[in-house]
């Protein structure tokens, strides 16, 4: 673990505003990390929602992508590929 030296405290307060700035302009996330969502996937008869775990959210500078986790019950589940996803917000419901 870095000291908190002046050094540092003085970089921090400055980024600390920049950030700031950077947060007012773009909105927040909708979802944040450990939430349960629901997944809304389409399907030849309808839709179908399917919870999954958000565990990354990323922001691009258009809207938020979110990283779920994926159950291994989860149709899209394979498990050879990686057990996790980038979702844009619109796939995405509350619980």
């Amino acid at each position: 673990m870095l000291p908190f030296s002046s050094l540092f405290q003085a970089c921090a307060a400055s980024s600390c505003s920049y950030s700031l700035e950077i947060i007012e302009k773009f909105g927040q996330p909708e979802y944040y990390i450990g939430q349960l969502v629901l997944h809304r996937m389409k399907r030849c008869n309808g839709e179908i929602l399917y919870p999954v775990q958000v565990f990354g959210l990323m922001f691009t500078l258009v809207n938020w992508d979110y990283a779920v986790s994926l159950p291994s019950d989860h149709p899209q589940f394979i498990d050879e590929d990686s057990e996790w996803v980038w979702l844009e917000s619109w796939l995405l419901e509350p619980m």
